[in-house]
């Protein structure tokens, strides 16, 4: 197939589809107009495979026969396939089906069959939808996982085409009835899946169509994951909605050549196209010129960024890089959603991305006004308007729940028929988190648990309860000390990077975790200039910063920092750590329990990893000449410990060491100054002003720093 085959419809008006409506009888109706359009396009290792609006809807009626022989309408399925057209036929055939879908990644690994046992304990699933090349790996996994046993497996790429007799008009569900269930990407322990009915689904399709213009004229293109609401709501279904295709791209394809990206843009002249902060950070930093040559964006009116935060600083430098290939900057739309209702709640396109260049003092109290010196200014990217149908969209102090007076930063509250109906089995969360309410505002409200302002030119989200910094009463937002970090150390990788507190038992600290871009230890100017930046930029003194290798942090499957499980693995000690500093002068340094603990912890880990053994099975106490560690690499464990904790042990002590408690020991030794440790030069902390008199309305000082991944 080839872009020229691509629908291009000369009617670019959208059809006018009831409250009862739903996506079944969307698909059915472009079936039956236009049977021969394209529908999908997956393109993988420079293959193209395509189906048509008839082919999909024969596919899903085959597929709804099948589930409806094997459970019952209402009952839930766990859809676990790779990229590609099988997974969009499946989807649909559950949508026709009434069976509710419940879209997951599939993952390998202990963590992956945890997560999955979480999931399947949460919504009682009855069968597993996969394709048959991953059956028998998925197979192993079930039978490895005593909740997963009595799962039933369904190949639907097998399931024979023509079984649709009993497929008739009458297939589609009310749309009141829950369509899929999309679960968050954090927790594995308490998994909460989102309840998107299809009626939710019709109203945020059509809020996507206002909020960027799109008609029959669109063509869209992917590589987003599919499995989250991204890829899913934003693409594939906004496709089956228009009408128009969709062009699927290899998500592993984009991560090892972002150019892959641009360049199907270009060959499908796709229109409509988007990704998180850090895809076009991506594109600027991983492209040559030499790739770039000969590239034509002039198609992409649409570029949507969405997910995390949006920077400034990466919509002007991809500008900047890429208008002399036809890209506008007005095709730049910032966007703002959640899960929770059920995609977009906000966004604008047409005009350039607009900025709001705040005080950041005071915007850390909560205070929007203007910045008036370049030095204490940050900008903060518009995610445009919101007046669409029903949604409204309220400021709110999230401890006294009434509604914040101008110019005050407050939790985003969003009512609307697109808020999905609540978490599957979870009564206590669903009320918390979707029912709050306002005197006199009948309307119930979801609590997004994101906080922002509404602003002249729409609305700012600054950051999210869960995730800020409480420090000396100040709100720090940790997006803004990673974009310290990364502006600081081109040595470590683009949005890899986390920060939050840490307590212990001398206080809270704040730390950083970052991911080195190449192999080898860490400097000490490295490590003096990240910690310069940070304290200089934030008045804000690091208590710890840990670089790891490649590949550590924890990131959601579509790319978000899960700050609250990187602090886990940190405390936990599972990290392949590089450098482990610390301020010497702050709380938790001075805890020697806590130095110990991170000491024996590291060199547990490199025993277990080095010799093939279960980290609980490496005794403190016990020899490590008992692990099998010959001298050479007693050597090589010592000096890992050196690296990891930047002290500098005396050669001569290399071999008396009998156990690790001994080398935990001399660590700490070398910490209290005899020997001097071997710390790099870093700034001393600079004095950090008195916190400023509470405000009428403070933000509440939530516990420091968790992470809920909510959506993508």
């Amino acid at each position: 197939m080839h872009a020229n085959t691509i629908l291009n419809v000369a009617d670019t008006a959208n059809p006018a589809w009831s409250a009862n409506d739903t996506l079944v009888h969307v698909v059915r109706h472009w079936a039956a107009i236009q049977p021969e359009s394209t529908a999908y396009v997956y393109v993988a290792d420079g293959k193209e495979l395509a189906l048509t609006y008839g082919e999909l809807d024969e596919r899903a009626a085959a597929i709804a026969a099948e589930l409806n022989a094997r459970q019952a309408p209402g009952t839930t399925a766990l859809m676990m396939y790779p990229l590609g057209l099988d997974f969009v036929e499946a989807f649909f055939g559950c949508l026709y089906a009434g069976v509710i879908a419940v879209p997951l990644h599939p993952g390998r690994g202990k963590s992956a069959s945890a997560r999955l046992s979480g999931v399947v304990r949460d919504c009682g699933a009855q069968s597993v939808l996969t394709t048959s090349t991953l059956a028998s790996a998925l197979g192993g996994q079930l039978r490895g996982e005593e909740s997963l046993q009595g799962l039933a497996v369904v190949q639907t790429d097998r399931v024979a085409a023509g079984a649709t007799a009993s497929i008739g008009a009458s297939v589609a569900p009310p749309a009141f009835a829950v369509a899929f269930l999309q679960y968050t990407s954090g927790s594995t322990s308490q998994p909460k899946g989102t309840m998107v009915t299809h009626r939710n689904i019709m109203a945020n399709q059509a809020m996507l169509s206002s909020v960027f213009s799109n008609d029959r004229s669109t063509v869209i293109a992917s590589w987003l994951p599919i499995f989250h609401d991204m890829g899913l709501i934003g693409n594939v279904l906004h496709a089956a909605y228009l009408g128009v295709p969709c062009v699927l791209l290899s998500t592993l394809g984009f991560i090892k050549s972002p150019i892959s990206w641009l360049r199907a843009i270009d060959r499908y002249k796709a229109t409509f196209s988007g990704a998180p902060n850090f895809a076009y950070d991506m594109c600027v930093s991983k492209t040559t010129p030499e790739e770039r040559a000969g590239l034509d964006l002039s198609h992409w009116r649409i570029a949507f960024n969405g997910a995390e935060p949006v920077r400034q600083r990466t919509l002007e430098e991809f500008s900047k890089v890429f208008e002399p290939h036809g890209f506008q900057r007005s095709a730049f739309v910032p966007t703002y959603g959640l899960a929770e209702a059920t995609l977009v709640v906000s966004g604008t396109n047409g005009v350039a991305p607009q900025y709001f260049h705040a005080d950041s003092g005071l915007l850390k109290e909560g205070v929007v006004a203007p910045a008036h010196n370049p030095g204490a200014s940050q900008a903060l990217v518009s995610n445009g308007r919101w007046e669409h149908a029903d949604q409204n969209i309220v400021i709110v102090d999230p401890e006294t729940q009434q509604v914040c007076p101008s110019g005050q930063v407050g939790e985003i509250w969003v009512a609307g028929s697109h808020v999905a109906a609540g978490y599957w089995k979870k009564e206590a969360a669903t009320a918390d988190t979707f029912g709050a309410t306002l005197p006199g505002d009948s309307r119930r409200y979801l609590r997004t648990g994101d906080l922002g302002f509404v602003g002249r030119t729409g609305l700012f989200v600054t950051g999210r309860i869960k995730d800020l910094i409480i420090f000396r009463g100040q709100n720090i937002y940790p997006q803004d000390i990673e974009l310290s970090v990364e502006l600081a150390a081109p040595e470590v990788r683009p949005s890899c990077t986390a920060a939050f507190a840490l307590e212990g038992e001398a206080g809270v600290g704040v730390v950083v975790v970052a991911e080195l871009e190449q192999r080898g230890s860490a400097s000490p100017e490295l490590l003096a200039r990240i910690v310069g930046q940070v304290q200089e930029r934030h008045e804000l003194p690091l208590d710890r910063l840990v670089l790891v290798r490649r590949n550590s942090v924890p990131k959601t499957t579509s790319g978000k920092i899960q700050r609250r499980k990187c602090r886990e693995e940190l405390v936990a000690g599972t990290f392949d750590v590089i450098a482990d500093w610390q301020n010497p002068s702050s709380p938790s340094a001075q805890s020697e329990h806590g130095l110990h603990s991170r000491v024996g912890e590291h060199a547990r880990r490199w025993i277990a990893k080095r010799q093939n053994l279960a980290v609980e099975s490496v005794d403190l106490g016990a020899s490590i000449a008992a692990f099998g560690l010959d001298s050479i690499q007693k050597v090589e464990l010592v000096h890992s410990v050196e690296q990891a904790f930047a002290v500098s042990i005396p050669e001569s002590s290399f071999f008396a060491f009998e156990t690790i408690e001994d080398l935990v020991r001399a660590v700490a030794a070398c910490k209290s100054g005899a020997p001097k440790p071997r710390q790099p030069s870093l700034p001393a902390p600079a004095p950090v002003a008195a916190p400023p008199a509470p405000r009428a309305i403070a933000l509440p000082a939530f516990s420091a720093m968790t992470w809920e991944v909510r959506g993508d």
